[in-house]
């Protein structure tokens, strides 16, 4: 199972264990979990939202070329949350998608221009 599913691909994996489970079933319980905060949706811009069972403040980095969505520990929160403090605004949550390419992605592409 990814670390960083879709609902679909939660489904997919759940039919295979349950093959009479609907999607509806599958949908509502996510966003029940969502909405107990014992999972976090990841509003992606384009494609389909991921979940995530770490519940801990972290970023995520999305590589543009194999489309793996890797965990990014934040280092500037807290200074981050009192900058905008200091100007009227009040964060109530955090939701950070970096893109560019993985390591991976990068040293296949290094490889190719040799």
């Amino acid at each position: 199972m990814l670390s960083h599913p879709t609902a679909d691909q939660i489904y997919q994996h759940v039919k295979q264990l349950h093959p009479i489970i609907s999607k509806g079933t599958v949908y509502r319980n996510l966003i029940s979990l969502v909405q107990s905060k014992k999972i976090v949706q990841i509003k992606m811009p384009t494609g389909a939202d991921c979940f995530d069972h770490i519940l801990e403040d972290h970023y995520h980095f999305q590589c543009k070329k194999c489309g793996q969505l890797f965990d990014i520990p934040i280092f500037i929160k807290n200074e981050l949350i009192h900058h905008l403090g200091t100007k009227g605004f009040c964060v109530e949550e955090m939701n950070v998608l970096l893109t560019g390419l993985c390591p991976k992605c990068q040293c296949q592409d290094e490889r190719k221009k040799q």
